[in-house]
């Protein structure tokens, strides 16, 4: 499990954007399923540079974040560029559907 107080400082509530993407990195990097729900949380944040470091770290989860993102992509979100950037790096094949209909819903 994460620790909690990584999941606070990947929170938009924290006032440094450095500090929150560096904790978004960090979820990434544990593996743990139980961060993929605030890393796609962060890819709300007004931070470009926190957003990026949440795709970074989503990418780094891999399979274990696929299904969060498609939601994104499917759900039509602000969010569903960054959500394809990272399906398109993931290397599962349950994402390729999604992406097809995606870029054929945008033509």
């Amino acid at each position: 499990m994460p620790p909690r107080q990584l999941l606070r400082l990947a929170k938009p509530q924290h006032k440094d954007a450095k500090i929150r993407g560096e904790a978004a990195w960090t979820l990434g990097k544990s593996g743990d399923a139980l961060a993929v729900r605030p890393l796609i949380q962060a890819l709300e944040d007004d931070d470009r540079n926190v957003r990026q470091w949440s795709v970074l770290a989503l990418l780094k989860m891999g399979c274990f974040a696929t299904q969060e993102l498609i939601g994104l992509l499917k759900a039509g979100t602000n969010q569903c560029l960054q959500a394809a950037a990272a399906l398109g790096q993931i290397n599962d094949s349950s994402a390729v559907e999604p992406l097809s209909m995606a870029l054929l819903t945008e033509q």
